[in-house]
This record gives C-alpha cells, sequence and structure tokens, in this order.
C-alpha cells in the first residue's frame, strides 16, 4: 500500500491551517492508513510517504562540513538530539511539518514492528510534475510564487524530484527485497544532499542550483 501524500497549507481552497492542525492532520491521516491495512488483512508493506525534512536540518556545533546528508540522518541529527540541534524550535508551532513527519515516521516503524508489517519510506524534497488537481497553489507552484515576488532565498540545494520518477522508485520500495521494517530511501539529486552547502561544495556532483542560485536565474530569465 502506498501513503504518498500530506496538507502543506499552501493553498487556502484546503481550508485555514493552523501548526496544530497541520501536525494532528499528519498523524490522523497516517492513523487512517494504518487501520485500513489491519482492517484488509492482506497487505505486507506499506510505502510512507515521509520528506526530507525528517532528515536535514541543522549539524552539531564543530561537525564537519559540508555535512552530507543520509538517511541515518533525522532532521540534522540523531532522534535524541532534535531539541538540543534545533535550540527551541523543535516544537510543533514553530516546526509542526518537520516534527510530525518525524514522528510520524517512528510511529509507522513501531506499528509495523508490532504487526509484522513492512514500513518502508520515502523521503523526496521538492517535488515537481503535472497538476492533477484544482487546487494550484500547492508546494512547487507556491515557491515560484514566492520566488517571483521576492519573499524566497533559503540557503539550500533545491533538489528537485519528479513525481514521476518518485512514483517509479515507490513502485521499487513495494517490490525491493533488499527494504526491511523500517528502511529509508532518500528521492534527492545523488550527491546534492547538502542542505547548507556553499556553491563551491565538493558534494554537488549534479551541479543543481542552489536556492539563491535558482533565484538569480530566474531575475535573468524573468527581469
Amino acid at each position: 500500500m502506498l501513503h504518498v501524500a500530506a496538507d502543506l497549507a499552501t493553498d487556502p481552497t484546503y481550508g485555514e491551517m493552523s501548526p496544530d492542525r497541520m501536525y494532528a492532520g499528519l498523524f490522523d491521516a497516517t492513523q487512517n492508513v494504518l487501520d485500513s491495512i489491519e482492517k484488509a488483512g492482506t497487505v505486507k508493506r506499506l510505502v510512507y510517504t515521509s520528506s526530507t525534512a525528517a532528515v536535514m536540518g541543522p549539524q552539531s556545533e564543530g561537525a564537519p562540513q559540508p555535512h552530507i546528508y543520509s538517511e541515518d540522518d533525522w532532521s540534522g541529527g540523531t532522534y535524541e538530539s532534535l531539541e538540543e540541534r534545533w535550540q527551541g524550535g523543535w516544537t510543533i508551532e514553530k516546526n509542526a511539518y518537520a516534527v510530525g513527519k518525524v514522528e510520524c515516521e517512528k510511529m509507522t516503524y513501531a506499528w509495523g514492528d508490532k504487526t509484522g508489517i513492512d514500513v518502508v519510506t520515502s523521503c523526496p524534497c521538492h517535488v515537481l510534475g503535472p497538476l492533477l488537481c484544482k487546487a494550484h497553489d500547492t508546494i512547487w507552484q507556491h515557491r515560484l510564487g514566492e520566488i517571483f515576488a521576492g519573499r524566497y532565498s533559503i540557503d539550500m540545494m533545491w533538489n528537485i524530484c519528479d513525481v514521476r520518477d518518485i512514483a517509479q522508485s515507490q513502485r521499487l520500495m513495494l517490490e525491493t527485497e533488499a527494504a526491511t521494517n523500517g528502511t529509508r530511501y532518500m528521492n534527492v539529486s545523488p550527491g546534492d544532499v547538502g542542505a547548507l552547502d556553499s556553491p563551491d561544495a565538493p558534494n554537488r556532483a549534479s551541479g543543481e542550483p542552489t536556492a539563491r542560485e535558482l533565484v538569480e536565474m530566474l531575475k535573468t530569465l524573468y527581469p
């Protein structure tokens, strides 16, 4: 079974969004999927769509730079160190989406241990692709709108992944025998998983622009 999405609160079509509603929605929707699986009694594996928000984040002081994130990272460090690393920012009010995604992942893995059903996680970053819904002010379109309005200049890899590539990868996650309960896969450009790297960082193998570089490109193309 596939769990594929969450409300990111960028489009008012879906109603007003508060941090508490976003956090609760992540859990409610995920719990609905888990309940359905248990009711069906035939599902052997769940692919849960999490986010690189549950992988990338602040590094500990004195850590080697640039840090290359992997599936072992939890929002920049270990699960146990998150409150200290985020220095008061690891709360529902300040970071509802990332906190919710991390805790939902942990919840699903514990459920997998209890039920014997594998939970394998997909962690994409910026997902682009064809528009299939009526509400179009969602994540990537919203981000481009913020750029054109001059309100987006965060220092991170843009790290685009086409939704069709993610769909193919998730089908493979369902089928592979290499994964077990708790296996995580990042849907990002290979080598470009340093969230706060300098433009000349050695792990930028694909040449993908940072968000700041993308802003400058778009300024040139659309002055």
